[in-house]
Protein backbone atom coordinates (compact mmCIF):
# COMPACT_ATOMS: atom_id res chain seq x y z
CA UNK A 1 0.00 0.00 0.00
CA UNK A 2 2.72 2.49 0.87
CA UNK A 3 4.59 1.59 -2.62
CA UNK A 4 1.48 1.51 -4.95
CA UNK A 5 -0.68 4.55 -3.54
CA UNK A 6 2.22 6.67 -1.69
CA UNK A 7 0.12 6.80 1.65
CA UNK A 8 1.88 7.27 4.86
CA UNK A 9 2.78 3.76 7.11
CA UNK A 10 0.31 4.02 9.18
CA UNK A 11 -2.48 5.25 7.06
CA UNK A 12 -1.42 2.06 4.50
CA UNK A 13 -1.46 -0.17 7.60
CA UNK A 14 -5.12 0.17 7.97
CA UNK A 15 -5.76 -0.50 4.79
CA UNK A 16 -4.12 -3.24 4.64
CA UNK A 17 -5.51 -4.89 7.40
CA UNK A 18 -9.20 -3.49 6.29
CA UNK A 19 -8.10 -5.27 2.81
CA UNK A 20 -7.08 -8.72 4.01
CA UNK A 21 -10.48 -8.63 6.60
CA UNK A 22 -12.75 -7.94 3.08
CA UNK A 23 -10.86 -10.80 1.23
CA UNK A 24 -10.67 -13.09 4.25
CA UNK A 25 -12.00 -16.64 2.84
CA UNK A 26 -9.13 -16.15 -0.25
CA UNK A 27 -6.21 -15.31 2.02
CA UNK A 28 -7.10 -18.35 3.90
CA UNK A 29 -7.14 -20.30 0.72
CA UNK A 30 -3.79 -19.25 -0.47
CA UNK A 31 -2.54 -19.62 2.96
CA UNK A 32 -3.74 -23.26 3.00
CA UNK A 33 -1.57 -24.15 -0.19
CA UNK A 34 1.39 -22.47 0.87
CA UNK A 35 1.61 -24.22 4.24
CA UNK A 36 1.49 -27.19 2.67
CA UNK A 37 3.91 -25.87 -0.08
CA UNK A 38 6.70 -24.85 2.77
CA UNK A 39 5.76 -27.78 5.07
CA UNK A 40 6.72 -30.25 1.63
CA UNK A 41 9.68 -28.37 1.08
CA UNK A 42 11.05 -28.37 4.49
CA UNK A 43 10.51 -32.20 4.59
CA UNK A 44 12.11 -33.37 1.49
CA UNK A 45 14.81 -31.44 1.89
CA UNK A 46 15.56 -33.02 5.59
CA UNK A 47 14.51 -35.94 4.05
CA UNK A 48 17.43 -35.87 1.14
CA UNK A 49 20.43 -34.83 3.39
CA UNK A 50 19.25 -37.81 5.61
CA UNK A 51 19.35 -40.21 2.85
CA UNK A 52 22.60 -38.73 1.50
CA UNK A 53 24.30 -39.13 4.92
CA UNK A 54 22.88 -42.70 5.45
CA UNK A 55 23.71 -44.05 1.77
CA UNK A 56 27.45 -42.59 2.67
CA UNK A 57 27.83 -44.02 5.87
CA UNK A 58 26.63 -47.72 4.12
CA UNK A 59 28.46 -47.34 1.00
CA UNK A 60 31.97 -45.27 1.60
CA UNK A 61 35.02 -46.53 3.73
CA UNK A 62 36.38 -42.99 4.84
CA UNK A 63 34.58 -39.72 6.08
CA UNK A 64 36.29 -36.59 3.56
CA UNK A 65 38.50 -35.91 6.67
CA UNK A 66 39.85 -39.39 6.50
CA UNK A 67 38.15 -41.52 8.92
CA UNK A 68 36.27 -44.62 8.96
CA UNK A 69 33.30 -44.71 8.37
CA UNK A 70 33.40 -48.09 10.94
CA UNK A 71 33.81 -45.55 13.69
CA UNK A 72 30.11 -44.29 13.59
CA UNK A 73 27.89 -46.64 16.28
CA UNK A 74 25.07 -45.99 14.29
CA UNK A 75 24.19 -44.65 10.69
CA UNK A 76 20.64 -44.72 11.73
CA UNK A 77 21.63 -41.97 14.65
CA UNK A 78 23.52 -40.20 12.23
CA UNK A 79 21.18 -39.60 9.74
CA UNK A 80 19.01 -38.66 12.47
CA UNK A 81 21.16 -35.89 13.68
CA UNK A 82 21.32 -34.51 10.03
CA UNK A 83 17.39 -34.76 9.22
CA UNK A 84 17.00 -32.39 12.47
CA UNK A 85 19.78 -29.96 11.34
CA UNK A 86 18.06 -29.81 7.59
CA UNK A 87 14.75 -29.27 9.53
CA UNK A 88 16.04 -26.34 11.49
CA UNK A 89 17.57 -24.88 8.47
CA UNK A 90 15.07 -25.13 6.30
CA UNK A 91 12.32 -24.04 8.93
CA UNK A 92 14.40 -20.92 9.07
CA UNK A 93 14.44 -20.43 5.08
CA UNK A 94 10.55 -21.15 5.42
CA UNK A 95 9.91 -18.64 7.29
CA UNK A 96 12.10 -16.11 5.10
CA UNK A 97 9.83 -17.53 1.53
CA UNK A 98 6.54 -17.39 4.18
CA UNK A 99 7.23 -13.61 5.23
CA UNK A 100 7.83 -13.31 1.73
CA UNK A 101 4.67 -14.39 0.41
CA UNK A 102 2.81 -12.30 2.52
CA UNK A 103 4.65 -9.21 1.70
CA UNK A 104 3.78 -10.07 -1.87
CA UNK A 105 -0.25 -11.00 -0.78
CA UNK A 106 -0.14 -7.61 0.93
CA UNK A 107 1.55 -5.74 -2.21
CA UNK A 108 -0.60 -6.75 -5.15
Amino acid sequence: QISIWGNSFFRAGVQSYYLVRRNEDRITNLSIVEFFAIWQTRVSASFFGCAFVYYYLVTFEKTPIGKTTREVDSPISASMFVFGCAYFLSSLFAGLYDMGTVAMLQCL
